[in-house]
């Protein structure tokens, strides 16, 4: 495994579970780290979600705020999301 750490289905089901509380995020969030994790453009988002460009910036901006301490973008915020295994 060269040398990544192993977790079981179990252990990762409660991390996420708890990452989820303490950071949070609900699934419109998740929804939109996914849409960036495909690269989609903030301004496409509207047409994957039932919600305005103002409200996805809004939403960004909050997960920006809880993963990056509000710095950074799109790829950034990719990033840390996938770092601490909400991807």
């Amino acid at each position: 495994m060269n040398g990544e750490t192993f977790y079981t289905a179990t252990i990762q089901k409660v991390r996420n579970e708890f990452l989820t509380e303490k950071l949070d995020l609900d699934a419109i969030d998740y929804r939109i780290l996914g849409l960036l994790a495909q690269k989609v453009k903030t301004k496409d988002i509207p047409m994957h979600l039932n919600l305005s460009l103002s409200a996805i910036e809004k939403r960004k901006l909050h997960i920006k705020n809880v993963l990056l301490m509000g710095t950074g973008g799109s790829k950034e915020i990719v990033a840390s999301a996938k770092r601490i295994g909400l991807l």
